[in-house]
């Protein structure tokens, strides 16, 4: 499946997100550090150097969830509260970065009108719908999309992995596609 290592201050230290089925993580849960370090290795390569310690291990329960709704009686959900998706890419940040450059446009439209208080409901009901309508896509498309690429990181189809392989490997030496992902 899909592993990421996340950068810290510390340049010596990172952070490693590991998603597992049930079965793997009581796996992991249980291996002594040394041999944990021998599967990260193995698993990731060399290519940030070699492995030398394991930290505090922390294990979490990925859940997909949506509100199903982007708004509703005066509440607007923004990324993660509004869809709970796995963190591959670290996309469910960048959505909510994206939800709050969005919405602060709409609020930017009517600010004279919020600052004096002269907005009503159903003022209130149009910046939030145009809110959810210019939105919508971007969740749909980012929720269906994380867990396709999950699915395609987690297949043991041999075709599946030597497509992914290549993409990947594609995707590593090509600046311009990098970008545009």
């Amino acid at each position: 499946g899909p592993f990421a290592i996340l950068p810290r201050a510390n340049k010596n230290i990172s952070g490693i997100v590991w998603p597992l089925d049930t079965q793997q993580n009581e796996q992991i849960k249980n291996l002594p550090d040394d041999i944990l370090l021998q599967q990260l290795q193995q698993v990731f390569g060399y290519k940030l150097g070699k492995f030398t310690k394991i930290g505090v291990r922390q294990f979490f329960t990925l859940w997909r969830i949506s509100a199903g709704q982007l708004y509703k009686q005066r509440v607007v959900f923004l990324g993660n509260a509004a869809n709970n998706i796995h963190p591959i890419g670290g996309q469910g940040f960048n959505l909510g970065l994206r939800d709050v450059k969005n919405l602060s446009k709409l609020l930017l439209l009517h600010k004279k009108s919020l600052v004096n208080n002269c907005v009503t409901d159903i003022d209130i009901e149009k910046i939030f719908t145009a809110y959810v309508s210019s939105r919508e896509d971007d969740h749909d498309n980012l929720t269906s999309g994380t867990h396709h690429l999950l699915n395609l990181f987690a297949s043991t189809n041999p075709a599946v992995k030597i497509f992914r392989n290549l993409s990947m490997l594609i995707m590593n030496h090509s600046l311009i596609l990098r970008s545009l992902v």
